[in-house]
């Protein structure tokens, strides 16, 4: 498998991780359980962050024609999850619940890594590939000892 192939697979599992866990905490926050672990939670802020949530999860998973939403959503979805990590260790939550919590934040930053490798490598490809016809051209166009310059040829 080519290291382009295992680059774009592994961002496709990390990002649909990231999404599918960003998706059910999101879910969580519509339907709230009886216990309450952090004071001055209300209902409707609960709801406020999974429509939040919900959403960051959409822009994240939009083909490439957003990308300055796309960084803002990574960013407000990483940074309530590890507020959330931090509250519920300071809680005292479970060992479980924190474990989530900590597995969604890496697999998060592994997601947004990969993004950023990705689109550097498919940068790099296309502006390899702009100087594809200049060198061409060039090498064409170039003296050579035994061939002399040939203005005909276009270049």
């Amino acid at each position: 498998m080519a290291a382009t192939q295992r680059l774009t697979l592994g961002y496709f599992l990390t990002t649909a991780l990231f999404s599918i866990g960003m998706l059910v905490v999101a879910v969580s926050h519509f339907f709230p359980s009886g216990t309450v672990v952090f004071p001055y939670t209300t209902a409707w802020l609960l709801a406020v962050a999974g429509i939040g949530q919900c959403l960051g999860v959409v822009a994240i998973l939009l083909p490439g024609s957003f990308p300055r939403i796309r960084e803002w959503a990574y960013a407000g979805l990483l940074l309530a999850t590890i507020e959330s990590l931090f509250m519920a260790v300071a809680a005292g939550s479970s060992f479980s619940h924190c474990l989530f919590l900590l597995a969604m934040v890496l697999v998060g930053m592994a997601s947004y890594f990969l993004h950023h490798k990705r689109k550097a490598r498919r940068i790099k490809r296309r502006w390899l590939r702009s100087f594809e016809g200049a060198s061409a051209c060039f090498n064409a166009c170039s003296p050579d000892a035994a061939k002399p310059l040939q203005v005909s040829q276009g270049c």
